[in-house]
């Protein structure tokens, strides 16, 4: 972990950027938290869990925003929020994937259904580790707003997804659909259910949340 984030530096520690043009990126990362919140349970070194959550801050304050003409978290946060997030609702625009190269690009940014339900799982173990419903409410509210995005019906079809959505989440950058999409979705939905449903904290304030299943059918 401490070749691809940094060593720890003590308090104020924020993770090394990958870099120049791409900072954060969106898959490497949500195995990056998760990393951190098992080393944390098997040393019980606070240390561990303080990176696993300025991992989710750099992510935020980097993939919840419009790409700038500028590179760097620094840079990033100054940058417009994607459309419906905020500081208080980072997820709720979704994220980027973080590509190096911008939309237009054969290989530019975007956003990808699987990347995003990695990420949402993370958040689940950061609020399971940390004891703390923001977390949880969060990646609720990730999944909430970029399900209509990528699930749609063709005509009289079956329910389909889109392989990978623009960053905005207004229309597909890559119309085919993933073979394993709709089954990580499924998994991961009935995952944040859960544990939304098993505390009376996560139930009294993450009601909104609890139509996953029932919206989960392809």
């Amino acid at each position: 972990m401490d070749s691809v984030y940094g060593p720890w530096t003590g308090p104020g520690w924020r993770p090394a950027p990958f870099e120049r043009t791409a900072p954060r990126y969106l898959w490497t990362d949500a195995f990056g938290v998760v990393n951190y919140l098992i080393l944390y349970k098997d040393s019980q070194e606070e240390r561990y869990l303080q990176q696993a959550l300025a991992l989710v801050d750099a992510v935020h304050n980097t993939l919840s925003h419009q790409r700038g003409s500028s590179t760097g978290e620094a840079a990033a946060a100054a940058a417009e929020w994607l459309p419906g997030a905020s500081e208080q609702h980072p997820t709720a625009g979704g994220l980027r994937v973080g590509k190096p190269h911008p939309e237009g690009h054969p290989d530019g940014d975007g956003q990808y259904f699987h990347y995003l339900t990695k990420w949402a799982f993370a958040l689940a173990a950061v609020a399971e580790a940390k004891e703390d419903s923001k977390y949880l409410a969060w990646a609720l509210e990730l999944v909430q707003r970029v399900h209509p995005a990528f699930v749609y019906t063709a005509g009289s079809g079956p329910k389909r997804m889109h392989w990978k959505m623009s960053v905005d989440l207004t229309h597909p950058a890559v119309a085919s659909m993933g073979n394993l999409d709709p089954y990580d979705g499924l998994v991961t939905y009935s995952l944040l259910q859960t544990l939304a449903e098993r505390s009376v904290m996560y139930a009294t304030s993450l009601n909104p949340g609890l139509w996953l299943r029932g919206h989960w059918r392809l």
